[in-house]
């Protein structure tokens, strides 16, 4: 930090500034608190990864993460969106079956096979129509799984029978048998595995019962074969890069949501320091009162202030009596207790809005506005008095002399204040210390409204 200043006084004699003799404790708590900002910034832009108590890894055969504490905490995350998507496709695909009930009044083979897929078709909108109210008021996704295979299952089954049975155009049914079976793969939200299983048992069932029902040559066997395994093998591929990339999103979302976290915990420690460096530009450290740079930028807001409205403000210098004979009789030790004890007196007798300020070794002063030169030596004979009840029974008996001034029209900054209030401190001294004197009254203020 001496490094940095010595830096400092270089660039400011550079640029034709006169650079300060001294800089002083506060001066160099606003550097430090400048150069701490700079330096979190860019240690945290320079993080380059951020840790996570996830497992991100992934089975590929699978599409799904290996650790089943992140594939749950996935599936938690993306059931809501989920539950969405399986309740749009479901009714896009009951409004396709009841639409379809047309085409079986005249494809279907049976004397009475249009009645027998009209109660198919009625059995699956039910199933379906259930389906979705349960889905939806369901909030866990293992129960979730489980009715969207039941679902699936019972509605394969009973579409075989319609394709299979009730139908005579081998094309046809061929063509919805792979458009259902794509359907489990790529609408349906199964995981790979389960998509695997419906679809090759439902294509499998097709091509069993085609075998059974159709009169097929074994060329047409061997196409349906392959159209029925190429649809399989196209829909697994997609569904497996499906889940990969909502995967994939996921961990983006997690590592964007830790960066946030660690961006937010890294400014809340910011501030907390910022906080902590601000109060010490400020604060005298030993005695806890407002120190004498910041006292003087108060003053002036004060004064700025009080002269704008017409508002009386007053201020007392107090300095402690024999305060030396202290340091040198009983040690600094007791010299500092004293001065604590002794701002604590003076804190704890003030106003909110007074502002008590060290000015340096054992003076200090108490800006107080609102309040007049008469109030404010009451105010002062008060704390006079408290402060010598309060060191009556110490080893070294503490007094403090005081003097008040009050703001006139003339006066234009603090330290007119300061130097009058510091002559009347010193003729209190002068006539035998522990003791209030105040500068005579002056002009108010209010005389020039």
């Amino acid at each position: 930090m001496n490094a940095f200043l010595k830096y400092r006084e270089k660039a400011l004699t550079f640029r034709g500034k006169k650079p300060p003799i001294e800089a002083s404790a506060s001066h160099s708590a606003d550097i430090q608190l400048h150069c701490y900002n700079r330096i979190g910034l860019v240690q945290f832009l320079n993080m380059n990864h951020i840790t996570s108590d996830l497992d991100t890894t992934i089975d590929y055969r699978k599409a799904e993460f290996t650790d089943p504490a992140t594939e749950l905490r996935f599936r938690q995350w993306s059931h809501k969106g989920t539950v969405t998507q399986t309740r749009l496709t479901l009714l896009i695909a009951l409004t396709l079956l009841v639409i379809y009930t047309i085409s079986d009044y005249f494809m279907v083979r049976a004397d009475n096979g249009f009645l027998y897929s009209l109660v198919i078709r009625t059995v699956i909108l039910i199933g379906g129509l259930l389906t979705i109210g349960v889905i939806s008021i369901t909030q866990s996704h293992t129960l979730f799984d489980k009715i969207i295979f039941l679902f699936q299952a019972l509605a394969g089954g009973l579409l075989l029978y319609i394709f299979t049975v009730l139908q005579t155009d081998i094309v046809a049914a061929s063509l919805a048998v792979v458009l259902v079976a794509i359907a489990m793969y790529l609408l349906m939200p199964n995981r790979l595995v389960v998509a695997n299983i419906l679809s090759l048992a439902f294509s499998a069932g097709f091509f069993i019962l085609a075998v059974t029902i159709y009169d097929l040559s074994q060329l047409l066997l061997l196409q349906l074969a392959m159209i029925m395994l190429g649809a399989n093998l196209i829909g697994a591929i997609f569904c497996g890069r499906f889940h990969l990339i909502k995967r994939k999103e996921f961990l983006e979302l997690m590592r964007e949501r830790s960066s946030r976290e660690a961006l937010q915990e890294e400014i809340a420690k910011r501030l907390k320091l910022e906080k902590k460096l601000l109060h010490q530009t400020r604060t005298d450290e030993l005695t806890g009162a407002t120190n004498r740079r910041y006292f003087m930028q108060l003053g002036e807001e004060e004064i700025s202030r009080s002269h704008r409205y017409g508002r009386p403000l007053s201020l007392l210098m107090l300095d402690l009596d024999h305060f030396k004979e202290i340091n040198d009789q009983h040690g600094h030790s007791s010299g500092d207790e004293a001065l604590q004890r002794f701002s604590q007196l003076c804190r704890s007798s003030l106003r909110k809005p007074d502002i008590f300020g060290r000015l340096g070794g054992e003076e200090f002063a108490i800006i107080i506005p609102e309040e007049s030169q008469e109030g404010a030596m009451q105010t002062a004979e008060r704390l006079r008095a408290r402060i010598e009840e309060a060191f009556a029974s110490t080893a070294y008996r503490l007094t403090v002399s005081i003097g008040v001034t009050e703001l006139n029209v003339q006066d234009t900054t603090i330290g007119d204040l300061l130097r009058r209030a510091d002559s009347m401190m010193y003729k209190a001294k002068h006539r035998g210390r522990n003791r209030v004197i105040a500068f005579p009254p002056p002009e108010p203020l209010t005389s020039r409204l």
